[in-house]
């Protein structure tokens, strides 16, 4: 992800689609969150999130009201462990914007 970032040369957004400044100024917000909500976990632990992953131990289990949305390719609004969460943005979140990035810049 940040090699495609760091990449640069993005072109405009179709219509109707996130530009390549919304589409990160949208994964720093939810890494901020995603952060929050894992530190809130470990109860004030201040590592950035992917650290935190490793830590988590058996709170990577605690359910948390998650609400995803990826077009029609993944839709989640129900309790999921943490772990979960964090695995879904991992290998579905963040790829489809990688993507997007990548378009943009071709």
């Amino acid at each position: 992800m940040f090699a495609e970032v760091d990449a640069g040369g993005f072109g405009p957004a179709p219509e109707g689609q996130l530009s390549a400044e919304q589409i990160v100024a949208h994964l720093v917000a939810n890494d901020e969150l995603m952060i929050q909500a894992t530190e809130a976990l470990l109860h004030g632990t201040s590592d950035r999130l992917c650290g935190l992953v490793d830590q988590l131990g058996l709170a990577a289990e605690t359910p948390v009201a998650t609400h995803l949305r990826e077009g029609f390719d993944l839709i989640v609004d129900e309790p999921l462990p943490w772990s979960r969460t964090l695995d879904l943005h991992m290998r579905v979140h963040l790829p489809k914007h990688q993507s997007q990035l990548h378009v943009l810049r071709s």
